[in-house]
């Protein structure tokens, strides 16, 4: 998984490599003749030659050592560079002859061949558009060797967090050779770039069609399964250590995401993403640092650094998603749909064929190995082994190829659907037309006869509309008839105020008449002023109103009586005995409040059938509760007298009686009563205009809080200031 991993572990300590100490062997050159089974064609210059080795650390200490294994140092954490130095001896015939330098490594390196800088990776490179402080280079390049002694330096920045010299590969190849090697390169890059885009395409066909087509959610999936995919074909472009470091996780996301697609295709359901989230976040808890830790490990494992946990865990979440993903897949063999059958059709089919290919492959290198005849003909096993990266590439084409099928198939399908929908609906539309025709037909019928019953129908509206209008008129100019009588009966309201100056009466009837009556009589130096609210409003009211101001009258200006409990005691046995309420039992009756005012002696009586008196004194709001009886109506077959309240009066007391229509108006903002405690705070808030002005700015305020109401009871309001 990482290429580190295989780096052996060199420590700087006593007792095995002091600073300075060289390691001695034979001198190697470049062109001898190579020692028996050792190859032609390259010389590995880590293990022929001895280098020189000066590390710097952070804290600026340098350390120096002599060695034929520089890959394999193990540097520590807080190493800043490594410097390399060594001499190359070359074979006179090699002389001003292209050599091939392949190099494999990690990091940031500078390379020079004497004075001339061959190589320049990571944060050595010159170029502003690769600013990168890693860098995984895999290539080859073309040095001419012009003396027998020729001296190669390198200057190596480690990758971050990782204590070694993290240099793979460093050899000097035929150029033949060199270029041949040097092609393959360039081909395995380029394969890596065709599947990365190629995965990275796909993925985002299908997160576009999830996002326009949420309901599938293993659009998403596969998306995701590919575009992790691509990930991994594409690491080199990224030039980041977290690819190198993290790959597997990468690889063990991309499986789950398989696992979950297969899940949702075999199983129509959502599988768990428990899995998913433990995978994710191992994935970030790795990236704490006291996890990376470098473990040396045992033989026969290993006696080099590794981040063990980190490996360790991603080999298990690895494992774990390649597994779950075989196991969904497996059980798709029961699965009778179309959509499991092509899944496991392109999964199954590559997978078995490559391994039929391996045991084939396996025979004949078998037969050719001890037939005699076919010795010399080791070609035939060469191009087989050379074919198995073909087939390679062929399954790692044709599987995306199994979810593009299923999507055109689904498309197919339901583009089927679609045309036998549309030719339904046409179908269905031409019979709609005929049906829609003849009912035209019918419809144009009936509205000829409509039309003439109409026309009859309106001419007899037209007829009883002037009967109702002639009606209306006469009801209306009786009404008009009854408001003058009803006005003829209340007192003037300008002897009123002659008599209490600083007075006022709002009056505003519902309709033309009014149910609500004021009456007004002085009997020596008392001044009585009565606020009445008969049941109900309109005619009827009105006509309630009347007979209580004419009983009225004949209490006070014929009995001679002022005090309020008096007047409403034979208010209530008039009525009662006017309307015959002992014999027919009708509830009809009035509220009334009635008051008796003394300005000499500084006095005010009140009684009340259940309309209340309201002083104001000083700012303070005192209210005087009337008797909860009405007069008449219900009060028949009560014996209850009317209690007579007596209030001393103070200098600017104010005091106000009303009927209840004042406070029942539905109006304001939401539409809701006005209530008594607002009608209440209104009349404390006005205590400083003068009596005209508070009936001006309650009439002002009663409209606007009504707004586009209609007015629910008929108004009066009367207050008088001492």
């Amino acid at each position: 998984m990482h290429n580190r991993m295989l780096f052996a572990l060199i420590c700087f300590t006593t007792g095995f490599a002091q600073p300075g100490y060289a390691i001695t062997d034979t001198v190697s050159y470049i062109g001898v003749i190579p020692k028996q089974g050792e190859p032609t064609n390259f010389i590995d210059a880590f293990h022929k030659f001895t280098w020189d080795v000066t590390i710097f650390h952070k804290n600026c200490r340098i350390e120096t050592a002599t060695t034929r294994m520089p890959d394999t140092l193990f540097t520590g954490t807080d190493i800043d560079s490594v410097n390399l130095r060594s001499n190359l001896y070359i074979s006179p015939h090699l002389l001003n002859q292209d050599i091939g330098m392949h190099f494999i490594l990690k990091g940031s390196s500078l390379i020079r061949l004497n004075d001339d800088t061959i190589l320049q990776t990571g944060c050595f490179q010159l170029s502003k558009e690769h600013p990168f402080h890693y860098q995984i280079v895999d290539d080859i390049t073309f040095i001419t060797l012009k003396d027998t002694i020729e001296k190669l330096s390198i200057r190596y920045k480690p990758l971050p967090g990782i204590p070694m010299f993290d240099f793979g590969k460093l050899s000097l190849i035929q150029k033949n050779q060199a270029e041949i090697r040097k092609s393959e390169l360039e081909k395995d890059t380029n394969d890596a770039y065709r599947f990365g885009f190629y995965y990275l395409a796909i993925g985002i066909v299908f997160l576009v069609l999830f996002i326009y087509y949420r309901e599938k959610t293993e659009n998403l999936y596969f998306s995701l399964f590919c575009i992790f995919s691509s990930l991994s074909f594409l690491t080199d472009i990224f030039h980041s250590n977290l690819f190198a470091q993290y790959d597997g996780f990468v690889c063990a996301l991309c499986f789950e995401f398989l696992s979950i697609f297969l899940y949702k295709i075999f199983k129509n359901k959502e599988k768990s993403k428990t899995p998913l989230v433990i995978i994710v976040s191992l994935t970030l808890i790795c990236f704490l640092p006291f996890v990376n830790v470098y473990f040396t490990l045992l033989p026969p494992f290993s006696g080099k650094p590794q981040p063990v946990i980190t490996a360790t865990i991603q080999i298990i979440c690895i494992a774990y998603a390649l597994i779950i993903s075989f196991y969904y897949l497996m059980q798709g063999i029961n699965k009778k749909t179309w959509e499991s059958r092509t899944i496991l059709f392109f999964c199954t089919i590559p997978i078995l064929s490559i391994f039929l290919f391996i045991i084939f492959f396996i025979i004949v290198a078998a037969v050719v190995s001890a037939n005699k005849n076919f010795r010399g003909n080791e070609s035939i096993i060469e191009n087989l082994a050379k074919s198995i990266p073909y087939i390679w590439q062929a399954i790692v084409y044709i599987y995306p190829l199994s979810a593009v099928v299923i999507l055109g198939k689904r498309n197919g399908l339901n583009q089927l659907k679609l045309v036998a929908q549309v030719r339904s609906i046409q179908h269905l539309s031409e019979e709609n037309l005929a049906k829609e025709r003849e009912k035209k037909q019918i419809l144009e019928n009936q509205n000829q006869e409509l039309e003439r019953k109409v026309t009859e129908r309106t001419l007899e509206v037209m007829h009883q509309k002037e009967l109702i209008e002639i009606k209306n008129r006469a009801i209306t100019d009786n009404i008009n008839y009854a408001l003058r009588i009803q006005s003829a009966i209340l007192p003037d309201i300008k002897l009123i105020y002659q008599t209490l100056q600083h007075s006022f009466i709002l009056y505003l009837p519902k309709d033309i008449v009014s149910g609500d009556f004021y009456a007004f009589a002085e009997r020596g130096s008392n001044v009585i002023i009565i606020a009445g609210d008969c049941t109900g409003h309109g005619v009827s009211g009105a006509l309630m109103s009347m007979i209580g101001s004419s009983l009225l009258n004949q209490i006070i200006n014929e009995k001679g009586l002022y005090e309020p409990a008096a007047i409403l005691n034979q208010l209530n046995a008039a009525i009662i005995e006017t309307l015959k309420q002992k014999e027919n039992k009708t509830s009809d009756g009035m509220d009334v409040s009635v008051c008796s005012f003394n300005s000499t002696e500084g006095l005010l009586q009140y009684a009340g059938a259940n309309r209340p008196l309201w002083l104001i004194r000083k700012g303070e709001h005192i209210v005087f509760k009337p008797d909860k009886l009405p007069i008449g109506g219900q009060q028949v077959t009560r014996d209850r007298q009317f209690t007579n309240h007596v209030i001393p009066l103070e200098k600017d007391d104010t005091f106000y009686i009303f009927s209840d229509g004042y406070a029942d108006q539905f109006g304001g903002e939401r539409g809701k009563k006005m209530m008594t405690t607002r009608f209440a705070n209104v009349l404390l808030n006005i205590q400083h205009l003068n009596m005209r002005e508070q009936e001006t700015y309650l009439k002002n305020y009663f409209e606007t809080w009504k707004g586009d109401n209609d007015q629910v009871d008929d108004v009066l309001v009367i207050g008088i200031k001492v």
